[in-house]
């Protein structure tokens, strides 16, 4: 699928500067460079720390673009997966805590699932996973942060400075810190509980709970954006039959560790 943006990179060797632009490629693809421009801004106003800087935005024949410094990798460190998999972890834990703004009741999130079910109604069955998220929801609030929506190990930079966080574009506010649930395989989780507890906040609550809904929350992500794809191409309804399959397949996965789990306890 062919994104939705052109990127570039401008350099300025008299004064050892560099640039990272993102363009979009039609007036209509826009949208995701708009909702990146404005949440840099607001977590800029936030004081969050490890994000890009913007240097210059605007439209050029109604195609949205954003100029950032560039972010220089560093050369003096070569990450192996866990230490990565680490580093994702720290950062989530200070965005979260610096994006921190009030609490969700926990039947909030359940009514969130809920609405995904029904946008995947006709053809998968969601009814197991979600009797799991209603068995296990918390009864105490749960910290509202900002989503970061693409926290694949792509969208990590380490830099001289540190990790950086990039490519916000999927972003939302007022969400439960679920994210890191999702970077652990499902039979490990209860033995990652603390690790990816990146707000030390939320030991009282089963780790399922939050694997599910984000891997929910990621299948209702993948759906609207093929429901629009086939809005934009006429493409024929069985496209989003075959994206989904791996979600779907870390949904079940989860569903069946925790009827496991449950056995034990």
């Amino acid at each position: 699928m062919a994104s939705e943006h052109a990127v570039v990179i401008l350099e300025q060797p008299k004064n050892n500067k560099k640039f990272f632009v993102k363009i979009a490629r039609t007036c209509e693809d826009s949208g995701r460079i708009l909702r990146e421009i404005n949440v840099l801004r607001k977590l800029r106003e936030l004081k969050v720390d490890n994000i890009p800087e913007i240097v210059l935005s605007g439209k050029i024949q109604g195609r949205a673009y954003l100029v950032e410094n560039y972010i220089d990798q560093s050369k003096n460190r070569r990450l192996t997966e866990t230490n990565m998999l680490s580093y994702i972890l720290d950062w989530l834990g200070k965005f979260y805590s610096q994006t921190k703004q009030g609490t969700i009741d926990p039947k909030q999130i359940v009514h969130r699932a809920e609405e995904v079910a029904k946008l995947a109604n006709g053809f998968v069955d969601l009814t197991d996973s979600l009797y799991i998220l209603e068995k296990s929801v918390p009864n105490i609030p749960i910290p509202a942060v900002c989503r970061h929506g693409d926290i694949a190990d792509i969208n990590f930079v380490f830099s001289n400075q540190g990790m950086v966080g990039i490519d916000f574009g999927f972003y939302r506010f007022n969400e439960p810190p679920s994210e890191p649930h999702a970077l652990v395989c499902a039979n490990k989780l209860m033995a990652a509980a603390k690790s990816v507890d990146v707000l030390s906040e939320l030991n009282e609550i089963n780790p399922f709970f939050f694997a599910i809904y984000e891997n929910i929350t990621r299948l209702g992500e993948e759906l609207e954006m093929l429901n629009e794809l086939e809005k934009n191409l006429s493409v024929i309804n069985r496209i989003r039959y075959f994206v989904p399959q791996v979600q779907l397949s870390k949904i079940e996965h989860l569903r069946m560790c925790y009827q496991v789990q449950s056995t034990k306890t």
